[in-house]
């Protein structure tokens, strides 16, 4: 069932309720409802994933930080929340690859670059003219 939090630091959060126990909230898919307006003064709604700095999307609330628990979120919002958690997860595995491949970029690097040590100290640790 689609959710819409508010939580007392002001912030609405939706996404998929899964367990409502007396003391916390699970939703999966968490994702934070951002309001702003263009140039023109024309107000806007976007979604971005409700924690950055966590490879997953699902989210334990306790209820003391819960204003309110919606449950009836409108279709479009409901729909627009899909589309929009659809692209957040395709970004989010792209860029989960991408470090990956920095990672092993920076292992072969640094294979590489111990490689060359080992050589410099072995020429240097030889007194023996060849």
């Amino acid at each position: 069932m689609h959710v819409l939090l508010r939580i007392r630091n002001g912030s609405e959060v939706m996404g998929k309720l899964v367990v409502e126990e007396e003391n916390t909230v699970t939703l999966i898919g968490a994702l934070t409802i951002k309001y702003v307006q263009n140039e023109d003064g024309v107000p806007h709604m976007y979604f971005s994933k409700y924690c950055l700095f966590n490879k997953s999307m699902d989210v334990v609330f306790p209820m003391d930080c819960i204003l309110h628990i919606f449950k009836d979120p409108v279709p479009s919002l409901i729909e627009y929340y899909e589309e929009q958690l659809e692209v957040i997860q395709a970004t989010l595995e792209k860029k989960i690859e991408i470090m990956k491949k920095r990672q092993q970029d920076t292992t072969d690097w640094q294979k590489q670059e111990e490689i060359l040590y080992a050589m410099i100290e072995k020429e240097m640790s030889d007194t023996e003219v060849h």
